[in-house]
């Protein structure tokens, strides 16, 4: 049998940072859609709209989510929150 070599502690300190810099980049492009969807509902006035339309998708979601895992057996849940951040935005008169 061959023995197997672990990684030195510079080999981990790399990984490590990969993985850090990676979740940043997906934060930041998170982030930037989420700038660009609030900025669409903001232009369209749609906001109240939108909120009741997520409510009410989430709420269905889960509906689903419940009976699916009631057919399968499997306990395990996956949590549908959102952000429904409100900001005041300057209407243009």
């Amino acid at each position: 049998m061959s023995k197997k070599n672990k990684p030195t502690i510079m080999e981990m300190k790399t990984v490590v940072s990969n993985v850090i810099l990676e979740i940043k980049s997906i934060y930041e492009y998170v982030t930037k859609i989420d700038s660009a969807l609030f900025s669409y509902i903001e232009m369209k006035n749609d906001h109240d709209a939108f909120i009741k339309w997520m409510k009410e998708k989430t709420e269905k979601l889960a509906e689903e989510e419940k009976k699916n895992d009631a057919k399968s057996g499997n306990s395990s849940r996956r949590t549908g929150t959102t952000n429904t951040r409100k900001q005041t935005s300057k209407k243009s008169n």
